[in-house]
């Protein structure tokens, strides 16, 4: 997938480290997830988590890809849920 959408799909595949299957069975609880791992790939997921504002304004886009690439991204930070949810 190119522009737009492509980069939303690789910041999801960031977010959930390239396993959302695995990431969906933990319970969606992203700091036990990342115990142990890599400080760097940590800090990729938090930099994800970190544009989580930018995303919720790619829902207004005028693109559907670029809309649905958007959403997608947003339900994989929980850690933002309490403000993605209600411009889901």
């Amino acid at each position: 997938m190119k522009g737009k959408p492509g980069v939303l799909r690789l910041l999801a595949d960031i977010a959930t480290l390239d396993e959302p299957e695995r990431f969906a069975l933990c319970g969606f609880d992203s700091r036990a997830r990342l115990r142990g791992l890599p400080p760097l790939w940590v800090r990729s997921v938090d930099a994800v988590n970190a544009g989580a504002q930018v995303y919720r304004r790619l829902l207004a886009s005028g693109d559907p890809a670029v809309r649905a690439a958007a959403a997608y991204l947003l339900a994989w930070l929980e850690r933002e849920a309490a403000n993605s949810v209600p411009a889901l």
